[in-house]
């Protein structure tokens, strides 16, 4: 709890964050709090959270950065979307740093994923690109995949489209992605020859600053991510 009476915290908001003092002004005054808080959710989130509002910003200048590369080549700069929600992030952050003409945010069908992907991607005017053969075909021509033979995955997903991309990639997914990346900017090699170069903006993102971006934007994600009474 804050120190001080009503008048004296909104006086303090006028010069710090006005929609987080009102949010404490509420809470210790007992006034309209849910209320406020339902109506102002987005802004209080952001008002509490000082890192990912310093995530958000370093984000939105790695994409920029990375659509200006692109543009030196001629392209526009390849938003990897795989209709996660954290894909969904990145092409929002694609949205509020660059014009539309400025990146193509493209989804590659590996058709095995799970069931209400391709109407999400359509949703979000996502690119689809469909694959030369399908999971099923593949198996029946080379066989079921594995760690050393990984024949769906070159073929299905891990394919050059353009030259510059963006990937939803975060090091607390997992120990292994946090040992593996260490920088938000890699050079990717398909198929030992083709190169994109690769940028990770939301790389130190944890699952939380994910779900508060979401929040603050307003998102839409996957339906897979809500549960029965329509929750996230």
């Amino acid at each position: 709890t804050l120190p001080g009476n009503r008048a004296d915290l909104m006086e303090r908001g006028r010069n710090v964050n006005n929609a987080l003092w009102a949010l404490y002004v509420a809470k210790q005054t007992r006034l309209g709090f849910r209320e406020f808080a339902n109506q102002n959710a987005q802004y209080i989130v952001l008002a509490m959270n000082e890192q990912l509002n310093k995530k958000i910003s370093f984000a939105i200048s790695i994409i920029q950065s990375a659509a200006e590369q692109a543009g030196k080549v001629g392209q526009p700069l390849e938003i990897c979307y795989s209709g996660g929600k954290d894909s969904d992030v990145i092409l929002e952050l694609a949205k509020m740093a660059l014009s539309g003409e400025q990146y193509r945010a493209i989804y590659k069908n590996t058709t095995i994923d799970p069931p209400g992907t391709i109407k999400h991607c359509k949703e979000k005017g996502v690119e689809i690109l469909q694959p030369k053969m399908t999971f099923r075909e593949l198996i029946e021509k080379r066989g079921s995949p594995s760690r050393f033979r990984r024949h769906c995955c070159e073929v299905l997903k891990e394919y050059k489209v353009l030259d510059y991309a963006v990937v939803g990639i975060r090091r607390s997914e997992s120990v292994k992605r946090a040992q593996r990346y260490k920088e938000p900017e890699i050079c990717r090699v398909y198929n030992s020859k083709e190169k994109v170069r690769q940028y990770l903006p939301i790389l130190e993102w944890t699952d939380k600053d994910v779900e508060d971006f979401i929040l603050i934007r307003g998102i839409k994600v996957h339906p897979l991510y809500y549960d029965e009474m329509g929750n996230f």
